[in-house]
């Protein structure tokens, strides 16, 4: 928990992103070296090297280090992305279907803005596969693909986007539950300021001493006995 509310929400949702991811990209290494044991090294490749960082960038979240974490894990994602890509196919590989993904990741940790710079560089990226397959650049890519494994991918993808959409969901729901507490708050100070004012005047009319309030020579305010005192109207 941080003294912000907001940093403690972004925290939560940054916490809760990364274990989902980590389950879920778990779950595709895992399946997919019985699926295609002949791509086991990748599938290590991708276990371990997400886990791991993925550990790391909770510790930065824990320490407050919102952004900086945000940031990295993107660019994490991003980058096994386009290796995978790179690797498998270029515009043709599997991995190309998790683009979307980063985008939206992007979008829900900094901000719609950054989402849309995360996506024109995607675009660019995606780009430079195809020329890159057209000028013959992509090494020659070994990876087999069969019906379960593009099942397997498809359902990987769903579960990320339903993540997606749970944390988006809920972080509205809080948000909206933290204005209405604030609206509530201050219709509270209003009414407690209203019924202080009432109490004021009340006893500003009934004293039985003279109170007035004076600027140089010229009354500005005073109550019915200062009236009576100096037999003045007002």
């Amino acid at each position: 928990t941080f003294q912000s509310s907001e940093s403690t929400r972004k925290a939560s949702i940054f916490r809760n992103l990364v274990l989902g991811s980590m389950v879920i990209l778990s779950f595709l290494s895992i399946i997919s070296c019985f699926i295609l044991p002949q791509n086991t090294q990748r599938w290590i490749f991708l276990f371990v090297t997400f886990n791991t960082t993925s550990s790391i960038l909770l510790v930065f979240n824990r320490k407050g280090l919102i952004k900086i974490a945000s940031i990295l894990y993107i660019g994490l994602f991003a980058f096994l992305i386009f290796y995978f890509a790179w690797t498998g196919g270029g515009i043709r590989s599997q991995a190309v279907q998790f683009i979307p993904l980063v985008i939206l990741i992007s979008g829900l940790l900094l901000g719609w803005r950054l989402g849309i710079l995360v996506g024109s560089f995607e675009i660019l990226c995606s780009f430079f596969l195809v020329l890159a397959e057209y000028q013959g650049f992509l090494p020659e890519s070994k990876i087999e693909i069969n019906s379960m494994s593009l099942w397997v991918t498809s359902l990987v993808i769903i579960c990320f986007f339903a993540l997606l959409q749970y944390l988006s969901v809920a972080n509205l729901d809080k948000a909206l539950q933290e204005s209405q507490k604030e609206l509530n708050l201050r219709i509270k100070a209003e009414k407690e300021g209203k019924v202080s004012d009432i109490l004021y005047r009340s006893i500003f009319e009934n004293a039985n001493d003279a109170i007035f309030i004076m600027k140089g020579d010229q009354f500005i305010e005073c109550n019915p006995r200062t009236l009576e005192m100096f037999g003045c109207k007002k």
